[in-house]
């Protein structure tokens, strides 16, 4: 039976660093990451000394740490690391259970953040929610959920009921929560949680549009509805005093300030890499990369890409773990596919290229619309070969698009970034 007690156990070791800061957790299945990225500028642009954790990392695990947006130094890194590991090995000589990896990573956060000084720590969960790692905080400032939807099922449960009854597990009595729009099923069961602990719920509005520089896409009006009321929340209503002081001017004299300038200003200046983010180069295709992976969020990719690219057809690159809807993922795609190159995830859970390619051919062999030689299927021996292919294979007028597997994302965006 999985349970936090080694985690708990390893905290106290080492001096219960998780109590010594102020949280803004989030949960839910899509968004977290954009959500998180959008309030963490926000409140940045507040002149707040903001750090986030998010998981997981595209290609080096420094990125799952962030502190007033930038990446973790490596030393300081490196430094806590090696400290943690040497605590493991002394806990595990004793003959007690000892923290797994990912446990490991949520206990760095806490050192480093603390460390940092930082003022507020947003903190991703990274599956589910009651029995996630990041779920030792206490009670937070402030709980925010990003959509609910299925994912995980074999674990977290066959309804939104159960999934949601999992992700409602952080909320802790003495926070506030804000949702983002939700089914009514998952929304009744966040409800009926805050309800039991006493705690104020505000389910958010979408914005109308998206003003982001860096994060397009029409599923993050949400996200940033979502962040877009967190701020409001936290900057009106939750700095605790000492915080409220810090952002005077020198003078002693409190600045002006205009919170709904700071939350535009905010939403404009995110970055979540892999996230519906463009590369675009003259004479060269035009790339989508988006970290996709269940069928919710293939229809948020697949609505963005029409939105953004009207009646174009697109080439599709695919990766995919095996535990996922794989063919509601592929009937999402077909009907705007040019073509789909395949790659294998480098993962023990992934669906290995050949696997995926008979998918897809049983799926277009179903649909009376379609027949093969409608749609192009290459398989690809690397990441990195298939992004030199479609590279070369490709002209101004295409668009490329790569999603799936955050597992293989980083991998293929590096590659893109290296043409770009």
């Amino acid at each position: 039976m999985f349970s936090l007690d080694a985690l708990k156990n390893f905290l106290h070791r080492i001096g219960d660093p998780q109590n010594d800061l102020r949280y803004i957790h989030i949960g839910g299945t899509n968004g977290k990451g954009s959500t998180t990225a959008f309030l963490a500028s926000v409140l940045r642009e507040a002149g707040l000394h903001v750090a986030s954790f998010t998981s997981p990392a595209l290609i080096d695990n420094r990125e799952l740490y962030r502190i007033d947006g930038e990446v973790i130094k490596e030393e300081s890194y490196d430094a806590v690391m090696s400290y943690l590991i040497q605590e493991r090995e002394a806990m595990e000589k004793a003959g007690e259970k000892a923290p797994s990896e990912f446990e490991l990573y949520v206990c760095a956060a806490f050192l480093l953040f603390r460390q940092a000084g930082c003022q507020l720590v947003l903190m991703e969960v990274a599956m589910g929610g009651r029995l996630d790692a990041t779920n030792v905080i206490p009670a937070p400032v402030l709980t925010i959920f990003t959509p609910i939807q299925y994912d995980h099922t074999e674990i977290l449960g066959n309804t939104l009921t159960e999934i949601a009854g999992e992700k409602a597990g952080i909320l802790k009595a003495g926070t506030y929560c804000i949702s983002a729009p939700q089914d009514p099923e998952a929304l009744g069961v966040i409800e009926a949680r805050c309800k039991k602990l006493g705690i104020p719920l505000e389910v958010a509005e979408p914005v109308d549009s998206i003003t982001s520089y860096h994060m397009r896409g029409e599923y993050q009006k949400v996200n940033a509805g979502t962040a877009a009321c967190a701020a409001r929340l936290i900057l009106e209503k939750l700095l605790p005093s000492e915080m409220k002081n810090e952002r005077m001017s020198s003078d002693g004299i409190p600045r002006e300030v205009n919170i709904e300038e700071q939350i535009s200003s905010g939403l404009q200046m995110a970055c979540w890499p892999g996230r519906f983010e463009i590369f675009q180069k003259k004479g060269f295709a035009t790339v989508v990369i988006d970290g996709a992976h269940n069928p919710q969020g293939i229809e948020a990719l697949v609505s963005s890409i029409r939105e953004e690219f009207p009646g174009r057809k697109i080439k599709f690159l695919m990766g995919v773990l095996g535990d996922k809807a794989v063919d509601r993922m592929i009937e999402e795609i077909l009907p705007l596919a040019f073509s789909i190159d395949l790659v294998t995830v480098p993962s023990p859970r992934a669906l290995s290229k050949e696997d995926l390619e008979e998918r897809i051919l049983h799926i277009i062999a179903e649909e009376e619309r379609l027949s093969r030689k409608d749609i192009l299927i290459h398989k690809h021996e690397s990441i990195e070969e298939a992004v030199r292919y479609l590279w070369n294979q490709s002209g101004e007028e295409d668009v490329v698009c790569i999603f799936g597997s955050l597992y293989y994302i980083g991998i293929a965006r590096r590659e893109v970034i290296r043409r770009s």
